[in-house]
């Protein structure tokens, strides 16, 4: 957002990665993991 760009925000300096909605591809899991599978 304009907040962020405009560089007056500390947490939005690089190297960061903004948002809150994650994305990608499980490739694997953990033993006892069951919230999410390969795939």
């Amino acid at each position: 957002d304009a907040y962020t760009l405009s560089g007056s925000d500390p947490e939005g300096v690089f190297p960061s990665v903004l948002g809150h909605e994650g994305a990608g591809i499980v490739e694997s899991v953990g033993e006892g993991v069951t919230k999410f599978k390969s795939g």
